[in-house]
Order: structure tokens, then sequence, then C-alpha cells
């Protein structure tokens, strides 16, 4: 049995860099739990995650959404590219 861990993201207009600095807080304690799968859905019009994220395992899914924030949607989403069978959401 693994768990997966989902959690949404948008960098958002005007952003001082305080959400992706919480992303990257949370991606490194999640990074030394390796036994859980961990996904990251970035909504937004285009994706603005790089590649250097804090959790080497932790893999990304871009959703088109210029619309507003959709947390359950985001989370449908990365529900459907989880692996695991324990899913835990934030």
């Amino acid at each position: 049995m693994r768990a997966s861990c989902i959690l949404t993201y948008r960098q958002g207009e005007g952003d001082d860099g305080a959400r992706r600095a919480n992303l990257d807080s949370v991606l490194a304690r999640l990074a030394r739990s390796p036994a859980i799968e961990t996904i990251v859905v970035e909504q937004d019009s285009v994706p603005r995650l790089d590649g250097t994220l804090p959790h080497a395992g932790a893999r990304t899914v871009f959703a088109r959404n210029p619309g507003a924030f959709n947390k359950g949607w985001g989370m449908n989403i990365g529900a459907r590219a989880v692996a695991g069978s324990i899913r835990a959401s934030s």
C-alpha cells in the first residue's frame, strides 16, 4: 500500500513569492517521506513551475485553467494521476 499526497498550486498575479515559498516548504518536508507519492497540480494559463523543486520525487501535472482557481477540480485531476491506493489531500 502506498499513500499519495496531492497539492494544488497557482503562482498568482502580483505574487511576492510567498505562495512558491510555501509550496517549496511543503515539498521539502514531504521529501523526507519518500514512501509518500507527491503530485503537484499546477492550474494556470501557462506552466510556471520550473523543473527545480525541493522534492526530486514529486511529479507535476499542468492543468490549463485561465479562470478562477478551483481546488476541487485540481484535486480530481491529481487523483486521476496517483499510483497509490491511499490519498491524503491538502
